[in-house]
């Protein structure tokens, strides 16, 4: 068995600014000996040469991109938001293509201002 780390695990402290993306990932490896992360929500990857970083990153610390959270919402209520959604699910894809993730996650979807709350 291999085992592995989500990132909403650290919400919290993500969303308070304690812990970034290359801090949690140095964590996962270093702190708590894991096989591998799932990465996305709630970072970004705002180009190619980030996402580069980030894939050289897990690979020095010894880990696997098992997966990628798009943190999509089907759910919207409007036609025109679930389709910038499913834009949003396609721009997901080549970046979990880029990291390397055989595993892109989506969601079918939540009421509006649900998962804000968590």
């Amino acid at each position: 068995m291999k085992l592995g780390c989500n990132p909403w695990s650290f919400h919290r402290s993500i969303k308070a600014g304690n812990i970034d993306q290359v801090g949690f990932i140095r964590k996962c490896a270093d702190d708590l000996k894991l096989d591998g992360v799932e990465l996305g929500f709630p970072f970004s990857y705002p180009d190619k040469d980030y996402i580069k970083k980030i894939k050289l990153l897990a690979f020095d610390e010894g880990l696997t991109i098992y997966a990628l959270d798009a943190s999509n919402n089907f759910g919207k209520t409007s036609e025109k938001e679930r389709k910038r959604e499913i834009e949003k699910v396609k721009e997901w894809l080549d970046i979990a293509y880029d990291l390397g993730a055989p595993i892109l996650r989506i969601y079918s979807g939540w009421p509006e201002g649900d998962r804000d709350t968590l």
